[in-house]
């Protein structure tokens, strides 16, 4: 794993596509998480979402968002994660993404959930499909 990450690092700083950077630093930070590197995964991920920001990728910044959020969670800290989920919440909303809202809704009622406030998880999980 940490051979990867080398190899990776250095692919990064050859990179001079900002966009291809951005994707490279969130598979870094996916594959730390993977190994239970969580401080790690959230350096290469904030780095990817500041790039995303920096481009104005809007769709890039969910992802990154989304998936601090899950580590959030993960780390046991379900104000981070609705704090998280809640911007790219917003952002997704300005794209029209109905899928990424119907994802980052499931965040928030699992930061709910660890909070201890069954009521709203409930409500943003939403009622039982037939």
């Amino acid at each position: 794993m940490r051979t990867l990450g080398r190899d990776a690092e250095a692919l990064r700083h050859e990179l001079a596509d900002q966009q291809a950077t951005a994707g490279v630093l969130y598979l870094l930070g996916a594959a730390a998480l993977s190994g239970g590197e969580h401080g790690r995964a959230i350096t290469h991920i904030q780095k990817s979402l500041a790039i995303n920001r920096e481009l104005g990728d809007s769709w890039g910044a969910c992802i990154c968002l989304t998936f601090l959020g899950i580590i959030a969670l993960e780390l046991g800290d379900p104000e981070r994660a609705e704090a998280l989920y809640g911007e790219s919440l917003r952002l997704l909303q300005g794209l029209g993404n109905q899928t990424g809202i119907s994802y980052g809704l499931r965040g928030m009622a699992c930061a709910g959930s660890l909070r201890g406030d069954a009521a709203r998880a409930a409500r943003l999980w939403g009622p039982p499909k037939p």
